[in-house]
């Protein structure tokens, strides 16, 4: 039985190495389009891999589309906040884009260069040697003394997960039209406040089936009909 799971997921690795290779591959040879529709199907099977978001970035910014780019950088972003490359590649694609007061300078939260999903992963480690050291601490006496060392690092521990649990990074999107309306209210009735042109982008209050509430990066808020949206 273990050798059939550990076959499994031995073919399961040597499947993503091969696609990754010949993603890769597509994208020397120029090969553009067929590189970005290898890298999608790569992040859907690894989303939080970043070199896989990065690279279908690349792909889509040498095809010219540049809200795809952006959104690819940005997902990125959302895993290593500190990826200094899809940093700069925003930044060269900004330059090309109309709204240029309506770009955050920072959109995910890092601490000590990681983000929330790494903290978690931390502290799921962290607990685990800790729980170890509970059970040792309770089955031989002349451990007994760890008592209040490890009752006052199991404080600190949880007051860090419940900080983690509480952290919420802002959904962002980009405006993906060349020219949308931000309405007032919900509805194609209400006030027209102003445009907003391709590439903007925003962070997401609230949302509905086919309107969300929105914030720009210089404060502005109103409502956009989702069609003029491309999620992050």
């Amino acid at each position: 039985m273990y050798r059939m799971v550990w076959a499994i997921v031995l073919m399961t690795c040597l499947g993503y190495a091969a696609d990754e290779r010949s993603a890769r591959q597509a994208y020397l040879s120029k090969q553009y389009t067929v590189a970005k529709s290898l890298y999608s199907d790569l992040v859907q099977a690894q989303p939080y891999n970043t070199a896989y978001w990065y690279n279908m970035g690349a792909s889509y910014f040498r095809l010219g589309d540049l809200v795809m780019a952006k959104q690819s950088f940005l997902r990125t972003l959302a895993i290593d906040p500190g990826h200094s490359d899809a940093q700069h590649n925003i930044h060269v694609i900004n330059a090309a884009f109309i709204d240029q007061d309506l770009f955050f300078n920072q959109h995910f939260t890092a601490i000590m260069g990681l983000n929330r999903s790494a903290w978690r992963m931390v502290m799921v480690l962290v607990a685990l040697p800790v729980l170890a050291l509970v059970g040792a601490m309770y089955r031989f006496q002349n451990l007994r003394w760890l008592k209040r060392p490890v009752v006052a690092f199991g404080g600190i521990w949880l007051a860090i997960v419940m900080g983690i649990i509480l952290w919420r990074d802002p959904e962002y999107g980009i405006v993906n039209r060349d020219r949308v309306m931000i309405y007032s209210g919900p509805s194609q009735t209400q006030n027209g406040l102003f445009y907003a042109h391709k590439g903007a982008e925003f962070r997401i209050i609230k949302a509905s089936d086919r309107w969300v509430y929105i914030q720009f990066a210089n404060g502005l808020t109103g409502w956009l009909q989702t069609e003029g949206i491309q999620w992050v």
